[in-house]
């Protein structure tokens, strides 16, 4: 499904991919640090978020996205060059 995703959503999907509690997910929580994300995880996630969506993270991208915030931001600059 491609279409716009908001951040309720994309917190609810780190929820479920990451195994986290809803209230660790903020947007200055580091994916790795804070959030215990393995690489593995991280690809999963990017890669629901771009079945959702309809985006491309490249791999240059995904070594930028550390935090939460690095996640969102990029999800909605996106979205808003595909308007």
């Amino acid at each position: 499904m491609n279409g716009m995703m908001s951040y309720e959503e994309l917190k609810q999907l780190i929820v479920d991919v990451l195994c986290v509690e809803p209230d660790e997910v903020t947007l200055d929580a580091l994916f790795q640090e804070d959030l215990n994300a393995e690489p593995e995880d991280l690809a999963q996630l990017f890669a629901e978020v771009e079945t959702r969506t309809g985006l491309e993270i490249d791999t240059k991208q995904a070594r930028k996205i550390k935090r939460v915030r690095d996640l969102w931001n990029f999800i909605q600059e996106e979205q808003e060059l595909a308007l």
